[in-house]
């Protein structure tokens, strides 16, 4: 599986943001549905600003970034564990 989106894929979520979009202003505001206008734009992505000045500030990223991912990663082993358990039970 890979993380970008097909070519067919993006009009669909285009399509799909549309109309949750009309859908919403018709809940709120059903006189402005008449004239609703959609024009997407690709816009870049906000990345943060990763340029360190030491390196102990690169490396302490780096250990803070591991350590938050091995506690959700232990988090999510131990729920899927026990929906296991409950299952075999």
């Amino acid at each position: 599986m890979h993380g970008g989106c097909t070519a067919g894929e993006i009009p669909l979520m285009n399509a799909v943001a549309r109309e949750a979009a009309r859908g919403a202003l018709l809940r709120v505001a059903p006189e402005r549905a008449g004239s609703f206008v959609w024009v997407p734009r690709l816009l870049s992505f906000p990345h943060p600003f990763l340029d360190s000045k030491s390196l102990l500030a690169g490396v302490l990223a780096a250990f803070i970034f591991a350590a938050l991912m091995f506690g959700f990663v232990t988090q999510v082993d131990e729920s899927h564990s026990a929906c296991r358990t409950s299952a075999v039970n």
